[in-house]
């Protein structure tokens, strides 16, 4: 279950001292791909602290340690005065804002407390125990400035010690961090169809949850990666039958109503996974919030989807087609996946008269012009440069049911004197074009515009 209790402390006694807006920010997935913990020996001696400067993971060793005994006074100094075998650092802050002190990954029961201070003169500003993952400990400080010290002691809880792990990193800046590209997919009802792939730096805070829906064939297993620090705002992970339930903050936390899966550790990532054995596809929603008993209100993650088969369309319809023979317009549609790496998009248009053939057109600007594209009765939905997909196995026919497709080459759509790739960020605005029954010569679908990411 998760973990209740971390402290975050409001520092006002510093010179500086900051409001509780953060300025600066290190975002999560910049602080942890810092891959190499350094090696930062504490001191054993709280006179001579060892020097920090950055965020980082930094590893120790307390196996031949003393005990100090020094507590900083104050309140915690009943509690610091009792860590076993410990070393010191002083940190100088490099960076305005929060910062998240902890011992997360060491290999024995830590004790940490944080003082304002450099050196035995310090006074303690919070002690803490186990309020990191499992028996490890965490401190929060909020409104640091630059320049800021800060004497930081770590050792054992009784009589353990050994290798371990001190951890200086900073929380995202919940006031300004921007909603990611999937918002707003905030209920099930607005869930963002997603499948198999990375999509990376998604973000979530308090009262605004993630939901996404893909479908699990049957026989075939689901696994949804979640990947972040839950040193900065804890975040559970639920799978639902929207028959049947969804959305934890209306059937409650933990397995009440019944997900399909869950998670909801307290250590940093999580996972779903899910086997469908109904008989038949099978629709789920992914749901990603902040537990409600984190400190932190926000987080940013990364989420990998492996064995769905997707799930709804992407991308949004523009622009007004004109009537063809069928009476009625013809529609353009899209599947697979907006993340431009996975190079999974297939465009579908429906509404065509029979058995003609036709083309798929694409541009990085949207136009209008209408009826004026050569012998055309229908409207173009496209400016500037205009690719044609024109390859012998891209020219398609609509057949008896009046509907057509191409899988999109994502690495080599036709733009000028070349192909180009589809790029993280780009939007792309995507035509059919087609031939009409004799007499009425061509026409043209609607528009469908898809960004990626």
């Amino acid at each position: 279950m998760d973990l209740a209790g971390r402290q975050r402390i409001l520092l006002s006694s510093f010179t500086h001292p900051t409001a509780f807006l953060v300025n600066v920010t290190i975002p999560f997935l910049a602080v942890a791909a810092i891959a190499t913990p350094a090696f930062a020996q504490g001191s054993n001696d709280c006179a001579t602290p060892t020097p920090l400067s950055a965020a980082g993971t930094y590893t120790y060793d307390t196996s031949t340690a003393t005990t100090s005994g020094f507590d900083g006074g104050g309140l915690c100094a009943a509690g610091a005065s009792t860590i076993n075998q410990d070393l010191f650092w002083v940190f100088t802050v490099p960076t305005a804002g929060d910062w998240t002190f902890d011992t997360n990954n060491t290999g024995f029961d830590t004790k940490l407390s944080v003082h304002s201070g450099v050196d035995c003169s310090a006074s303690c500003i919070e002690y803490d125990d186990d309020d990191g993952a499992g028996n490890q400990s965490q401190v929060n400080v909020i409104g640091l400035s630059v320049g800021d010290t800060l004497l930081l002691q770590v050792g054992g809880f009784g009589s353990a010690s050994g290798s371990g792990v001190l951890n200086l990193s900073m929380p995202p800046d919940c006031i300004t961090l921007n909603p990611d590209p999937l918002e707003e997919n905030d209920d099930c009802t607005a869930a963002f169809a997603v499948s198999d792939g990375l999509i990376t730096s998604l973000n979530l805070a308090d009262g605004d949850p993630d939901f996404y829906s893909t479908t699990v064939a049957d026989g075939a297993t689901l696994t949804v990666d979640f990947v972040f620090a839950t040193a900065f705002a804890d975040i559970d992970v639920y799978l639902w039958d929207p028959s049947v339930s969804c959305d934890s903050s209306v059937v409650g936390e933990g397995t009440v109503g019944g997900p399909l899966a869950i998670g909801f550790s307290n250590s940093d990532n999580e996972q779903l996974v899910y086997t469908n054995s109904t008989g038949a596809s099978k629709d789920v929603i992914i749901e990603a919030r902040t537990w409600s008993g984190t400190p932190g209100f926000c987080n940013v993650y990364d989420m990998e989807v492996t064995g769905s088969t997707g799930s709804g369309s992407i991308g949004s319809n523009y622009c007004m087609a004109a009537t063809n023979s069928t009476g009625q317009i013809a529609t353009m549609s899209a599947s697979g996946s907006i993340v431009a790496s996975n190079g999974d998009v297939t465009l579908m248009t429906s509404g065509l008269p029979a058995n003609q053939f036709g083309i798929y057109v694409a541009s990085m600007t949207q136009g209008f012009n209408m009826g004026t594209f050569g012998t055309s009765n229908g409207n173009i939905c496209l400016g500037g440069v205009i690719g044609r997909f024109t390859l012998a196995h891209q020219i398609v026919s609509s057949g008896a049911t009046g509907e057509f497709s191409l899988v999109v080459p994502t690495s080599n759509v036709p733009q000028g004197n070349g192909g180009v790739t589809i790029m993280p960020g780009d939007t792309w605005n995507f035509q059919a074009w087609h031939r009409d029954i004799v007499g009425l010569g061509s026409n043209f679908s609607d528009g469908l515009e898809i960004t990626f990411i």
